[in-house]
């Protein structure tokens, strides 16, 4: 005589399917952390008034961390000009949205122009009233 089965096959199928859909509902919660969802990104709001013009690409960093974006770097006349970007993200419950974007512009190595990304014009305006170094 052949011993009763602890389950039937279909407890096994439910059981199976509780035990899917479980792991999945969890594994989803892992999205709502934001270093996974948009990994580099920057989430805290980017201290844009602790730079002057003239620091180097060193004290940038040391105040901004690495750059979201190189967009060029190029030889212009005698001139080595880079642009840098940096993007604030706000973390918000689906897809995070884009905040501000900033625009950093080097010449030799050193902070030359920063504004908020589009046209330069606008740019220009939008600028924060950055501090010599004396």
């Amino acid at each position: 005589m052949h011993p009763m089965p602890l389950y039937t096959l279909r407890q096994t199928r439910a059981m199976r399917l509780l035990v899917t859909l479980l792991l999945v509902a969890l594994g989803g919660c892992t999205l709502l952390y934001r270093d996974l969802s948009n990994p580099g990104a920057i989430y805290y709001p980017i201290a844009i008034h602790n730079l002057h013009i003239g620091d180097s690409k060193a004290a940038v960093i040391e105040a901004l961390g690495m750059p979201s974006l190189v967009k060029y770097a190029t030889v212009i006349g005698a001139q080595a000009v880079d642009a840098w970007r940096y993007e604030q993200w706000n973390a918000i419950e689906g897809r995070d949205e884009r905040g501000k974007v900033y625009d950093l512009y080097f010449v030799d190595g050193k902070l030359a122009q920063v504004g908020l990304a589009g046209s330069w014009s606008e740019e220009k305006d939008a600028a924060y009233g950055f501090r010599q170094q004396p």
